[in-house]
């Protein structure tokens, strides 16, 4: 009686593809396609005109602190303008002219803006808006940091809309 181990390099990759599919079968999880995101480089000063426009020169209304400002212009000014440097990324959002698209938007965004906050802090990015006239979510920083946030936020954008359907259905 033969012991060949499912590891073993005399496996053939048929072998594998079938143990991964009886795996994959049964299972609730589907892998999701990749995505992939356009990210334009931009220089620090063109990211700091972008903010200051939408934040309107960062409107107390919008309750930026004072910290956050300096800390954010500080690491923008201090950046190369290469390729190195700051990049721009967005994600369309749902319609923000319907109802349940303004539902899937706040609750992707959060009670004060929560979620962009987190997001922008755990991911190390520069900064999230959203922007109701173009229906985006724009994304300032760096090329790594910035994919996986703006993955955070798309992931969080297809729960809360499953999420919504899933209630709606009987």
């Amino acid at each position: 009686m033969s012991s060949k181990s499912n590891n073993s390099p005399n496996t053939s990759i048929s072998d594998q593809k079938q143990r991964l599919s009886k795996m994959s079968h049964g299972s609730t999880t589907q892998r999701a396609e990749p995505r992939y995101f356009r990210l334009s480089p931009i220089s620090a000063e063109t990211a700091t005109n972008e903010i200051n426009t939408y934040t309107e020169d960062f409107d107390p209304k919008f309750k930026i602190t004072e910290e956050f400002k300096i800390k954010l212009l500080e690491t923008l000014n201090s950046r190369p303008d290469d390729e190195t440097g700051t990049r721009r990324g967005f994600l369309n959002v749902p319609d923000c002219t319907t109802d349940d698209g303004q539902n899937i938007i706040r609750q992707v965004i959060g009670r004060g803006g929560c979620y962009f906050h987190l997001t922008t802090q755990n991911t190390g990015i520069d900064f999230i808006w959203h922007d109701r006239a173009q229906n985006k979510f724009f994304f300032w920083g760096t090329k790594y940091p910035l994919i996986r946030a703006m993955k955070i936020i798309d992931k969080r954008i297809s729960m809360v809309t499953q999420r919504m359907e899933s209630k709606t259905t009987p």
